[in-house]
């Protein structure tokens, strides 16, 4: 039955790689378990098997990675308690990194998915074996040190979002958006009933989220829920496979059908900002009315785009790659995740220019997000045991 953790804790260094033979220990609730890390790469394997998303774990046969098609719903009962943390040792930590060097924060983390950053932390969520419900939400100082379980008993949790404290959530193949606050109390289902939520923002006010629903069945919908609790409110359905969301100033934007739409926060007309993309996803506002967004392609046709919802084109400012997954931003740069073509973590120029690589040869990198002076993305593993799924960070180049 899928429920919340009491929030606990267990000793974790973080581990910078390339230094072949360093033990790297993984949580998995109060019991830890060992593995060694390979010099130049962010991947590591082990062959013990236990029982949670962020473990060692392995496999007796091939799994599938496919975490955004399936309409299969499980029930969405859940059970809570309180929280407390239960002490642990704390490994040690590293606090200074070397230019090029990436450094492991979470070890073997199954199907590692998607983070969200504050000013001390990393929290992310890990999937676990295929249509099991051995899924994770969990955090981790910046620095490394001790794994904490926010939430377990999870099976697809896709997409995370963090607002004063309080963590939101879909999961998928459950049907539910959850939340939680970043101690690991406060426990509350927002919507449940859902066919295959896929993604959440906020703004200030509500929690919005996109209902992919039954691909056969145009059955999508665009909903939102209060922050302090209400009812949910449908403010489009009928949709055709919403796939991501993104709150821009007073409109909300999201990707339907190959097309970048938008209308306003309370509804209203439906736009459409850019269309005939190839495969669209994973937008992210800057500010209050720019968007960016990266396609996916084929055979090269991937791309980052943006484009201002006060009106004008959509600017393509890279294009030629393969497969770009998933987009984070600062002041200066844009950085994106790669899942092909070198499964690599790379930069540009903001308003545009050639790409960069930070870091190649990693194992499948898919959610990214930055600081002041970091990248962190979490690596999804690869199959069939998907045990090599990290969290890592690295120093900006």
């Amino acid at each position: 039955m899928p429920h919340l953790a009491r929030a606990r804790s267990c000793s974790r260094p973080a581990l910078p790689l390339g230094l072949a033979g360093c033990l790297a220990l993984a949580c998995t609730g109060d019991a830890m378990t060992s593995a060694t890390t390979t010099a130049g790469s962010s991947s590591s394997s082990s062959s013990s098997s236990t029982d949670t998303a962020v473990e060692t774990t392995s496999s007796t046969g091939t799994t599938s990675e496919s975490t955004s098609t399936s309409s299969e719903s499980a029930g969405t009962s859940t059970d809570t308690s309180s929280s407390t943390t239960e002490p642990a040792t704390t490994g040690t930590t590293t606090t200074g990194d070397l230019p090029g060097e990436p450094v492991v924060l979470v070890d073997n983390c199954v199907r590692c998915r998607q983070l969200v950053l504050d000013e001390d932390h990393v929290y992310f969520t890990a999937l676990g074996l295929t249509n099991a419900d051995n899924g994770v939400l969990g955090k981790v100082a910046k620095t490394g040190g001790a794994v904490t379980t926010l939430a377990d008993g999870l099976v697809s949790p896709f997409d995370l979002a963090l607002r004063d404290g309080i963590l939101y959530w879909v999961d998928g193949k459950r049907g539910v958006v959850e939340k939680v606050s970043i101690d690991g109390d406060a426990y509350a289902l927002v919507a449940e009933g859902l066919i295959l939520p896929v993604d959440v923002d906020t703004d200030a006010d509500h929690v919005y989220w996109v209902d992919a629903g039954d691909s056969m069945m145009l059955n999508g919908s665009l909903a939102r829920a209060p922050l302090a609790g209400g009812p949910p409110e449908t403010l489009l359905d009928g949709l055709d496979s919403p796939q991501t969301i993104a709150v821009v100033g007073e409109s909300v934007v999201w990707v339907e059908a190959g097309a970048v739409r938008a209308m306003p926060k309370n509804g209203g007309a439906v736009e459409v900002l850019a269309k005939d993309q190839p495969l669209p996803a994973s937008l992210l506002a800057e500010g209050n009315q720019v968007v960016y967004w990266v396609n996916k392609g084929m055979g090269g046709t991937g791309s980052i785009q943006r484009v201002d919802l006060m009106g004008g084109a959509f600017e393509p400012l890279v294009s030629g790659l393969t497969v770009p997954w998933d987009l984070a931003l600062d002041g200066e740069r844009v950085y994106w995740t790669n899942v092909e073509a070198g499964k690599s973590i790379l930069y540009a120029p903001r308003d545009g220019g050639d790409p960069q690589i930070a870091l190649g040869d990693q194992g499948r990198p898919e959610g990214i997000a930055v600081d002041d002076t970091h990248i962190f993305w979490a690596d999804f593993g690869l199959p069939p045991s998907f045990s090599g799924g990290q969290l890592v960070r690295l120093l900006k180049p």
